[in-house]
C-alpha cells in the first residue's frame, strides 16, 4: 500500500487493524486489495516490512539470505549500547555460534525428547490449576504470586 512520508503505513495499519480486528487480517486484506497472495510490504516510519502470506512464502523469506541479520536501526543502537550483542540483537557467525551452543545444551538437558513434552504439560496443568482457583476465589488475580515459583534461578 502506498505511504506516507515519517509515519509509513502506521496510521492506516493502526486504523484497519482496530476496524477488522487484527493487524493479521489488515495483511490478508491488503493481499486481497494489491493482488498479492503471497507477500505483502508496508513501511512503519522509515522501516520495511515484508509479511508472508502463504506458507510457501513463509518458507522461501526463512531461507533466503536477503532476509538474515538483525535491524541496525537508531533503537537497537541505544539498546545495545552499539555492541548489536546480548541475546536478540546478535546475527551473524556470533549467532551461530550461540545458537550451536544453546541447542546443546537443551538437548542434555532433555528439550525436544518426550519426557520433557509431559513434563512441561504437567508444570502447565499445574499452573493453569492455580490460577483457575485464584480465579474462582477471588475473582481477580495477581499474576507476579504465580511467576515467580514458576522460574526458577
Amino acid at each position: 500500500p502506498q505511504w506516507y512520508p515519517l509515519v509509513g503505513n502506521s496510521v492506516q495499519l493502526r486504523r484497519t487493524a482496530a476496524r477488522l480486528g487484527g493487524t493479521h487480517l489488515v495483511y490478508k486484506q491488503w493481499g486481497l486489495e494489491y493482488k498479492s497472495p503471497d507477500v505483502v510490504g508496508f513501511r512503519l516510519g522509515s522501516h520495511f516490512f515484508v509479511i508472508g502470506l502463504s506458507a510457501k512464502a513463509v518458507n522461501d523469506i526463512h531461507k533466503s539470505s536477503f532476509f538474515d541479520g538483525r535491524p541496525k536501526d537508531f533503537f537497537t543502537q541505544i539498546r545495545t549500547l552499539d555492541t548489536y550483542g546480548g541475546i536478540t540483537f546478535t546475527d551473524g557467525s556470533l549467532w551461530k555460534e550461540h545458537r550451536c551452543f544453546t541447542v546443546k545444551r537443551l538437548k542434555t538437558l532433555g528439550f525436544g525428547s518426550n519426557r520433557m513434552k509431559e513434563l512441561i504439560e504437567k508444570e502447565i496443568c499445574s499452573f493453569k490449576g492455580a490460577i483457575d482457583e485464584q480465579m474462582a476465589k477471588e475473582g481477580s488475580l495477581w499474576p507476579g504470586q504465580y511467576l515467580k515459583s514458576s522460574i526458577r534461578k
